[in-house]
Formats: C-alpha cells, structure tokens, sequence
C-alpha cells in the first residue's frame, strides 16, 4: 500500500556511490489537549483583557526566515503556537504584572507585531505605539486541584485558537489564583513572534521589571537596547541589496543539485496522513558516565562541539538503516547567529529555522571521517544555515520545503534541566510546548531531539503511527545508543594503545 504521507519521500537510486557536492567555499512532543467545559464563573473571577485591533503600525517588513517557513509549510490559519506554565509562590499585583508587560512589548518590538496581506503576500507591521498582551485571571482559589487544572488546559486550548496572525495580540497570560500566595501562571506565544529560546529571554527581563516596579523603582536594563527582530530583518535587507542572494541560491542548489540527492528511509506502513493526532514518542537516556565523557573526552579527542558528536551515531545510524550512503538530515537551528559577530541571543522572535545537511556515509567509516564531514558542511554552510528559508521562493519544489528533501529531521534542544528561581515551581512537561491541533501536518515525519537534563544525554524520537510501529522506532533508539557506545570505545582504545606505547 502506498503511503498517503504529506512529506515526499523519495529513495536515492540504487546507483553506484556518488561523491557529495562540494561547497563554493569552506567555510517536541506535545501532549494533545482535550477541550473541557470550563468552571461556572462570574465576570467577578474571569476577567479577560484582549486589546483592540489598532490601524496605528509602523511600515510594512518582509517575513524572517523562520516567518517564512511557518506560513509556506502550514496552511491558514497558521495555528502553530508554544506555551510555559509555572507556578508563582509569592503574592502577585496583577496592575503591576500588567504594566511590567506593557514594558517588555515596548523593549521587544516582535510583541508589538502583527501580520498583514500586502499585494498578496505576508508582511509584518510593529504596532506604534505597543499595546498590551492578552491577560486571563480566574481566582480559582475556591476550586479543588482537579478543577483548576481542568480550567487551565481548556484555557490553553481555547486562546492558542484566538491567536490570528492578522489580530493583535499574537500573546497572551492565563493567571489563575491558588491562593494568596501561589498563582498558576500561563504564558501562550503565537511561533510567528517567538521561538523557544525566546522564552527564557521574556521570562528573565520580566521578573526583572515586574519586581523594580514593585519596589518603587525606575526600571532599568544592563542592556538598555538589545537587537531586536527588526534589525534581524534589516541586516537580511542589507546582505540582499549587497547581492548576496543569488550566492546563497547557488550554494543551496549545489549541495542538493537534483531530486537524486533527496533521501529517504523504510516505513512500516501507510495509514493515514501524518498529523499531530498520529504522533507517539520513544525516550533513550545516556548514563552519566556516557554523557560525561561525550562531554569531556569525545570533545576533544574528535575536535568537534557536542551537537556533531551527536549527530554523527545519527547518520551512520540512518545510512545502515535507509542501506544508503548518501544521508541527508534536516537541521532545526536557533538561527541567531548569522557569522561575522551577528548575533541576537538577548532577542525575542522567530529565528529558529529548518535546514538540510547531506553527507556520505560509508560502510564501517571511521567516526574521525563522520565528524569530519559534518564539521565541514557546517564550517561551509552560508550565514550558519540561515539563508535556506530565505531564499526558499527560488528552490525547486524536490528541495523546499526541507521535509520533501528528507523526511528526519534532528533538533538540539541544549541544557533542558528545570532552572531553580527562588518562588518559581516550573512544570517541565509544560515549559517551552509546541501546541498544534490535532489535525494539523506535523513538520516532518521522524524527529530526533537531544537534550542535556541533569547532568545527561536524552534522545527523544518521535514519530507517526500512521507510518512507523513503536518496535521500529525503539530499535532506532537501542541503535543509536550502541552506536554512541561504539564512538566512545574507540576514544578508549586510542587512550590505552597510547598508556602501552609509553610503558
């Protein structure tokens, strides 16, 4: 039966070995929510603030790249959002709660923007001036804890649908009173303005203004004018006024030169479309003593930074799976670091962006030739990967969007650990969340997370059930674990071939 898959996937001929194109230069699984009648309430307990639309924006300016992809691989309404919940152990002012906000869509203009149709394409507008997010509080103090919790995911579930990119505001707050002292609060960002490393960015300078306000103080910032996500956007404008598209474009179109060079790998079955409904997840932990020499001992002995080391089980482990040499591997990346001291970490808005990196893997190639060869295309790749959603309107269709080039995709997620703010209860299972419908296309079809949690390595692999069987998927993982055994024995017999050689 053929698989009715929305992602192309295509297998490489069974050609003879072909060498990889050579560069111009060398340079999260989200639970399903289920909908719930909520509390009977009063207008006295659920108060919602939602700002009118405004005419009042500054001028119009092209999506980002991140921007761009989410509104070519989704369809209207572009119903992709993330959410934090935590719990605050402390009494809160809700006016002061609200004005520190008012401050930080002031600081950041990517909270201050909306989306708009212009001669039939997406742009964006910075409201002039910024209005303030969305706020929900509900004194849920007189409710048992099954009640709130009950309110608070049919909340969630609710406003992520009101989240219109057309409609300001593309933010909101859920606050919910547990009692005087502990509030259960949610913070829903559209993806169209925010990534995930943009919550930590919100979250710090929040706190940060909320309690010089409290005190009575001026607000003031170590940093008083970050980058913003307009001059992300600028500095994109300026690099094409300079020319530079037409070099990226050829770059791209070098690596991956015909539908020959798209990659593809076994599927179980084919039952259905592969739709956030149909997601399931496998988990694989490293042990401490892995983690740490990957860590310590592997970073040096290969010369490489910790996400090639993970990669590298990853596209052996694809080529003996796929039985093919050329592997190709769709990169999810931060995208706020374009080269050349370009750099946006104390930003918020969308950088994150999807790329693709092919290599050939040989059969039993040495880990050194792997490492190498990633090494290389990331060294080589323009702006670190970020100009292929850039330039996306002038690849072939065989190459954009990257899920019809290869259907895996890996996702380096860095230190997951729950960070320890004194009055702060995080919720891990709901801190940084995609939350998508549940008939909306997923954005590829096998997804490898990696994260640091407490001191160790975690794998996450998820997967459709309409085209994978959990066997297979644990397979994979038991796989790349024995794979990343394999990496770290050859560290340890290079170190006692060298004791014996000096005794």
């Amino acid at each position: 039966m053929q698989p009715q898959s929305q992602l192309q996937l295509q297998s490489q001929p069974q050609s003879q070995l072909r060498s990889q194109p050579q560069p111009q230069s060398q340079l999260r699984s989200q639970p399903q929510l289920q909908l719930q009648s909520q509390p009977q309430q009063t207008n006295k307990t659920d108060k919602s603030d939602r700002t009118d639309k405004t005419e009042n924006f500054n001028q119009y300016l092209p999506l980002g790249p991140a921007q761009n992809w989410l509104v070519t691989y989704f369809e209207h309404p572009y119903q992709w959002t993330g959410y934090t919940r935590f719990r605050y152990h402390q009494p809160l002012n809700l006016d002061t709660f609200n004005e520190a906000f008012k401050v930080m869509v002031t600081r950041h203009p990517a909270l201050a923007t909306v989306f708009v149709q212009n001669n039939g394409q997406w742009q964006q507008q910075v409201m002039n001036p910024p209005q303030p997010p969305t706020l929900v509080f509900y004194d849920g103090s007189q409710l048992t804890e099954a009640q709130r919790e009950h309110y608070i995911r049919t909340k969630i579930q609710q406003i992520s649908q009101t989240l219109q990119i057309d409609e300001f505001p593309l933010l909101a707050n859920i606050v919910v009173k547990v009692n005087e002292s502990c509030y259960d609060i949610t913070t829903i960002i559209h993806h169209m303005i925010a990534d995930m490393f943009s919550g930590p960015v919100l979250f710090k300078e929040f706190w940060f203004v909320y309690n010089q306000m409290l005190a009575g103080g001026n607000v003031s910032f170590e940093n008083p004018s970050p980058r913003s996500y307009t001059d992300y956007i600028d500095l994109l404008l300026a690099e094409d006024k300079r020319g530079a598209k037409p070099r990226h474009v050829e770059y791209w179109k070098s690596q991956f030169p015909s539908e020959d060079y798209t990659f593809g790998i076994p599927l179980d079955y084919g039952l259905g479309l592969n739709l956030e409904d149909s997601a399931k997840s496998e988990n694989f932990t490293l042990t401490t003593s892995q983690t740490q020499t990957l860590l310590r001992e592997a970073k040096q002995h290969y010369g490489c930074n910790v996400y090639t080391l993970l990669l590298a089980p990853l596209y052996q482990l694809m080529a003996r799976w796929s039985n093919k040499s050329w592997v190709v591997v769709s990169h999810r990346s931060h995208g706020r670091d374009l080269g050349n001291n370009q750099m946006f970490w104390e930003s918020i808005g969308n950088f994150a962006v999807n790329f693709p990196v092919g290599i050939e893997v040989e059969q039993n190639q040495a880990w050194e030739q792997t490492i190498k060869q990633i090494k290389d295309q990331f060294n080589g790749l323009p702006m670190n990967g970020v100009t292929f959603d850039w330039i996306s309107d002038q690849l072939p269709s065989y190459m954009y969007p990257d899920a019809n080039l290869t259907p895996v995709r890996a996702n380096y997620l860095g230190n997951r650990s729950v960070p320890a703010f004194e009055g702060f209860e995080f919720i891990q299972e709901e801190r940084d969340r995609r939350l998508s419908p549940p008939g909306q296309k997923r954005t590829t079809l096998l997804e490898f997370f990696f994260s640091i949690v407490d001191g160790t390595v975690h794998v996450g692999i998820e997967y459709s059930r309409n085209f994978h069987n959990a066997g297979t998927i644990r397979q994979l993982g038991e796989g790349y674990l024995g794979l990343i055994d394999d990496m770290i024995a050859q560290i340890n017999s290079k170190a006692l071939n060298l004791d014996a050689t000096r005794v």
